[in-house]
């Protein structure tokens, strides 16, 4: 599973930063999970049920944030895909660990 969301996130990320958007295609042969946090502390977004083939996305939040992607709702043993972003200049940063 890791493998397949890692290799369609990578796919993705340059597309999303010109977009302005945070992306995660289930690229798997299963269900996944992702859910946002903030890194700013704030309340995380609702957690989403992606089916092979759908997408996630959200705008990129300035302070940034992390995703967690997993095969589980309880998000055991995520994939974290998280990003920060900068205007002046205008770079996206983001890591992916588990």
């Amino acid at each position: 599973m890791k493998f397949s969301v890692l290799t369609a996130l990578t796919a993705i990320v340059g597309s999303a930063a010109a977009a302005n958007q945070a992306v995660v295609t289930n690229d798997c042969s299963g269900t996944i999970y992702v859910q946002s946090w903030p890194y700013n502390g704030g309340a995380p977004g609702p957690l989403v049920t992606l089916k092979p083939g759908q997408k996630f996305s959200e705008n990129l939040r300035s302070t940034g944030s992390t995703v967690k992607i997993a095969t589980t709702k309880t998000l055991t043993n995520p994939l974290f895909f998280g990003y920060s972003s900068t205007s002046k200049p205008n770079y996206v940063y983001y890591e992916f660990s588990t």
